[in-house]
């Protein structure tokens, strides 16, 4: 009976973390509808070259998420909007296991924090992002080059390495305003592998991405990235598509943080927790950059809280590898700690889920 509660309680602290999967919103993102239009022109047109649905004729057009534009409308075409609603869950699991698999590498192998981290970074990640947008592909993609790059810090095996180029292809297809950012999670690295040789004091100790294998990841990742059916247009689509006020006045999501709405004061504090977190342990520092660069980003525009909430929160499963965990413990006071922090956990959700409601 011992051996079956353990399982049961161990099934259930791992299924925990999906708890996210509640605050899907059962709803069509506005977007989609030019995505599925976009996706069935495609199938019976081919890539266009020029924007085929406004009255000015001849208007040059990069279709920068073609790929994606063809999946949603196939899965419309013969499931409609639950089938892109369950396609949603598909993904959004897929993300958050693939969170957990970061954080407990991070972690060096601690499930509890990997499971309690996950568990929080779903239910933001379900509450604001997980929509039908290109967007929730390209999280995951980030979160698997993360994951390929720590794995072959721990075991420097270069076939982790050689699959940057096949989620580059991917990104570069399936959303390429955010290719560019597979080069620009690199940089951490190669900024770790040149500060840490002066500062070695000031940072934890960990293994470095070598130079030679961080051109090697770059080039692949760039090479790749031609293979669409815009070659350089798509790759450097970003930056001519961002940064106009015009755009800016009436898309929301491109403007500054603040704190005025509920969700905003909670990644506000987020923020200003991590901060203080940070600035009392000692993190190697890929981790310090990979959330300094996405905080920043996320301050400066909304749209990039998403990437900040997957990139830049895994660090903390660092800070918490000896976590002891929420295991029952045989001392009665180590019990009751574990109570505590299992109502605090379970309170916090409660808030959130109210809030939602």
């Amino acid at each position: 009976k011992r051996m079956e509660n353990s399982k049961i309680k161990r099934y259930g602290l791992f299924l925990s973390m999906f708890i996210g999967l509640l605050f899907i919103m059962p709803v069509m993102d506005n977007d989609v509808w030019f995505i599925l239009n976009s996706g069935r022109y495609v199938l019976a047109n081919g890539i266009p070259v020029n924007e085929p649905f406004t009255i000015h004729e001849g208007l040059h057009f990069v279709m920068q998420q073609w790929l994606t534009d063809v999946i949603y409308w196939e899965i419309y075409r013969y499931a409609g909007e639950t089938g892109l609603l369950a396609m949603l869950h598909i993904v959004a699991i897929a993300l958050i296991y693939a969170y957990y698999r970061l954080a407990k590498l991070v972690s060096r192998g601690n499930e509890h924090t990997a499971i309690v981290l996950s568990m929080f970074m779903g239910v933001f990640v379900c509450l604001s992002f997980i929509r039908t947008r290109p967007q929730i592909l390209s999280s995951l993609i980030f979160i698997l080059e993360i994951l390929c790059l720590e794995s072959y810090l721990q075991t420097r095996k270069k076939k982790y390495i050689l699959l940057l180029p096949l989620l580059s292809l991917l990104l570069i297809n399936l959303h390429a305003a955010m290719w560019p950012m597979l080069l620009v999670f690199l940089l951490p690295y190669l900024a770790e592998t040149l500060i840490q040789k002066k500062m070695p004091r000031q940072f934890a100790a960990e293994q470095v991405l070598e130079e030679r294998i961080f051109l090697m990841a770059a080039g692949l990742i760039l090479l790749s990235g031609f293979i669409n059916p815009y070659g350089w247009e798509a790759m450097t689509y970003v930056f001519r598509s961002y940064g106009y006020d015009e755009i800016n006045m009436v898309v929301g999501e491109m403007n500054a943080f603040t704190i005025q709405m509920p969700i905003e004061k909670i990644y506000g504090a987020i923020f200003l927790g991590i901060i203080l977190l940070y600035a009392r342990k000692s993190l190697p520092v890929r981790f310090l950059f990979l959330t300094a660069g996405t905080m920043y980003m996320a301050l400066t525009a909304f749209r990039s809280i998403f990437l900040f909430t997957v990139v830049g929160t895994f660090p903390v499963a660092f800070i918490y590898r000896h976590w002891k965990g929420l295991r029952d413990k045989e001392n009665n006071e180590q019990q009751k700690k574990t109570k505590k922090i299992r109502s605090i956990l379970i309170g916090l959700l409660i808030i959130i889920l109210i809030f939602v409601i």
